[in-house]
């Protein structure tokens, strides 16, 4: 039988995504121009939250400390945007293809 994943679980999923993409910016330059080409290209419909990704690819803000550690999904704290809209918006579509060895 098939292990259904919680809401829990695909959250933790979808935020290791966005954190291996993150981390993959910050330490390749095409990475996160990249990502930063995609959010021109693919605005998410919520502007503050494609601030917060533009801030975290240039090291600056609370998303880019928050992706830089290893803090549960939980630990998010925001006055009005939940980590749920945030991760769901993240700029690596393509994070799969640069991580093969």
């Amino acid at each position: 039988m098939l292990h259904m994943q919680t809401v829990e679980e695909r959250l933790e999923r979808q935020l290791g995504t966005a954190r291996q993409g993150f981390r993959l910016a910050r330490s390749r330059p095409e990475v996160r121009d990249t990502a930063l080409a995609w959010l021109e290209r693919h605005p998410s419909g919520r502007p503050e939250v494609d601030v917060l990704w533009r801030r975290a690819l240039q090291n600056e803000g609370p998303l880019s400390t928050f992706l830089a550690g290893d803090e549960r999904f939980d630990a998010w704290v925001h006055e009005t945007l939940p980590l749920r809209c945030i991760v769901a918006s993240h700029p690596f579509p393509d994070v799969w293809r640069w991580t093969l060895p």
